[in-house]
């Protein structure tokens, strides 16, 4: 039929066509947004002549929070069009279709990425994928030339070391050299004797009376350079202590307060008592959301390697954790990944076996659940005065003979207000000590602690402190670093 119109033409309209709907069309990422403020892509339409760049963007670490728009150039019921997107290799599948047209993503690693949007119109036909890559560069604490610099620190530390023998020997040098002297003296009174009674011998006693001047002389010379030389290393090894105790007040600014510990289990207590001036034992707190957090490891070696170690341990822990990971299986297993790339330990030829172990705990106080992990650390639990012992998984985290581990297992059990859990490094029950010099045990460890644990936690911490110096006592000195970690469930 033929339809009269007002711009001097006529319409026709025939009901037997059928408008055609299979087009093809394309989703488009339509800008990337970092922060909620800064746009860092502005789109897929360029202007006339412009091509779209052929290599990844890259953007500072500090983007890590990305929103990316999107959308379709479906001409019928926009409104019923729906959108699924993926980030490569970040997702390992597509979202579930929605009619939402941007997606959120909040502290992503380090690495190369391909955001895709697909889109399926109204009349359910899918539309050919959009993309966008670019590139998320690493902080500059894990660059290569910030490796470089640790690397040259534990070189320092190595020659202070060396120094500090030096000092040793020298000491011994000075202890003969006193002992020269008595001696001289000593010959001298016996010549001085001698030469008033008997006057006949009076020429042979001058003449040995001056070979034991000169030697005298000589002895004293030596003397004279073996005290210049011993304060000469006593000044370099005075300003060596005084770089170990800075340092040591750099890592204890990395441990967490105990009193923002007590703020969340107010029947805390954590005691660390460092066998050299630093420490390989640390512990870690930390809160996402409803869930808190709570460490105690062990790291390989003590004093200054094992600080380093304990240093980079207690950053990956913060890191990890700001990237919302708490579940602590996967805490460990993103931990153990770290730990061996930064060590390269994955290079089948590296020979580094170095790590940590570690017990880590979440608990969601608003379920009261506990959940945990261990990586070669032991668990004590107390309830109702039965102690339970939880034995730890007899992996540590990193090392080069574990390169091929595939994940640490995770725990979670209700727990009761009142509960007690504990933690040590085996420095607690490898000390030597007692009246025979054996080892403190583990059985003696747990027979303590569930002895004291009725206590308030400052008291325990007291009283294991004042049983590890008294084991010792002045016979044995410390053999490793020691931590011990209490806390009672609210």
């Amino acid at each position: 039929s033929w339809i009269a119109t007002d711009l001097d033409g006529l319409l026709r309209y025939d009901g037997t066509l059928t408008k055609p709907i299979e087009q093809a069309y394309t989703a488009w990422v339509l800008n990337v947004v970092a922060n909620d403020s800064l746009q860092l892509y502005g789109g897929a339409f360029l202007p006339a002549g412009e091509a779209l760049p052929t290599a990844p963007e890259a953007f500072e670490y500090g983007n890590r929070s990305l929103r990316f728009s999107f959308g379709a150039l479906a001409f019928d019921a926009d409104e019923a069009t729906l959108y699924r997107t993926r980030l490569v290799p970040f997702d390992t599948k597509w979202s579930p279709l929605s009619r939402q047209t941007s997606k959120d993503y909040t502290n992503l690693p380090p690495g190369t990425f391909t955001f895709e949007v697909e889109a399926v119109n109204a009349y359910g036909l899918t539309g050919a994928v959009g993309s966008y890559q670019f590139t998320l560069l690493p902080p500059w604490y894990l660059t290569w030339w910030a490796f470089t610099l640790y690397g040259i620190g534990l070189v320092g530390l190595v020659v202070g070391g060396a120094v500090g023998y030096n000092r040793y020997q020298t000491a011994k040098l000075e202890a003969r050299n006193r002992e020269l002297e008595a001696i001289v003296t000593q010959r001298t009174a016996e010549v001085v004797a001698q030469k008033n009674a008997i006057e006949q011998a009076n020429a042979e006693i001058t003449a040995k009376n001056a070979e034991l001047g000169n030697a005298y002389e000589e002895i004293r010379a030596q003397n004279e350079n073996l005290e210049m030389a011993y304060h000469l290393i006593e000044e370099k090894n005075r300003d060596i202590t005084d770089s170990i105790q800075y340092a040591s007040r750099i890592q204890r600014a990395f441990l967490p307060d105990v009193a923002d510990i007590r703020k969340v289990f107010p029947n805390a207590f954590v005691m660390l008592m460092p066998r050299d001036i630093v420490s390989g034992d640390y512990y870690w707190f930390g809160r996402r959301d409803d869930y808190v957090l709570l460490a105690g490891a062990d790291c390989t070696g003590h004093g200054v390697p094992g600080a380093f170690m304990s240093m980079m341990g207690n950053t990956l822990l913060h890191q990890i954790v700001s990237e919302g990971v708490v579940h602590p299986g996967e805490v460990l297993d993103v931990l153990d990944q770290k730990v061996k790339f930064n060590l390269r330990q994955f290079d089948p030829n590296s020979k580094t076996n170095d790590g940590m172990e570690v017990m880590l705990w979440t608990v969601n106080l608003a379920t009261r659940q506990l959940m945990y992990a261990s990586a070669s650390r032991p668990m004590i639990h107390i309830r109702g005065g039965v102690l339970t012992e939880i034995k730890a998984e007899k992996v540590p985290i990193g090392g080069a003979q574990y390169r091929d581990h595939r994940g640490f297992e995770a725990h979670a059990f209700p727990y009761e207000p009142g509960d007690w859990v504990y933690t040590f490094s085996d420095g607690f029950p490898d000390q030597f000590g007692g009246e025979h010099g054996r080892k403190y045990m583990i059985k003696r460890a747990k027979d303590l602690l569930l002895e004291i644990h009725h206590l308030p936690a400052q008291e325990q911490e007291a009283i294991v402190r004042k049983e590890m110096t008294e084991w010792m006592g002045e016979r044995h000195e410390q053999t490793d670093d020691i931590l011990v970690i209490g806390f009672q469930l609210p």
